[in-house]
């Protein structure tokens, strides 16, 4: 009796690991399927922006990546996002050089060109969606 008790646990016991295995390797297949769905797109925008009143642009950085727009400034009518890379002001690579560093003084009332690399994940269930039809029009109205 004993034997047997043992004998149904020890299947009941491995029952539950190849359960366990099935289940896992599901979970890796269903990963694996959601990052084949996905596709990252990278593109690059060139656009214009002026200072406003009070001399900012309307952009909250860090470092040379936008971190947020002024819903009602410059920047945000030309169609930057949060999340953009401005990897050239005016010409001049931000490499090696910060954002702010490379721009004109606040009282300057010349337009300021940025370069900007937007990168957007699509598809698969953490998609990431942005508005590059509006970013097209802004760019395509500079």
């Amino acid at each position: 009796r004993q034997q047997q008790k043992r004998l149904y646990m020890r299947i009941l016991t491995d029952l539950r690991q190849q359960q366990e295995r099935r289940e896992a390797a599901y979970a890796e297949q269903e990963k694996a399927k959601n990052r084949a769905l996905q596709s990252e797109t990278t593109i690059e925008l060139t656009v214009t922006v002026r200072r406003g009143g009070n001399g900012a642009l309307g952009l909250r950085m860090d470092d040379n990546r936008v971190v947020s727009v002024s819903p009602e400034s410059n920047a945000a009518e030309v169609g930057i996002l949060a999340g953009d890379l401005v990897w050239e002001v005016n010409g001049k690579s931000t490499q090696g050089s910060s954002f702010s560093s490379l721009l004109p003084g606040p009282d300057s009332p010349a337009p300021i060109k940025l370069k900007l690399r937007r990168t957007r994940v699509e598809g698969g269930a953490e998609a990431v969606e942005g508005s590059v039809m509006a970013v097209a029009e802004a760019v395509e109205g500079s």
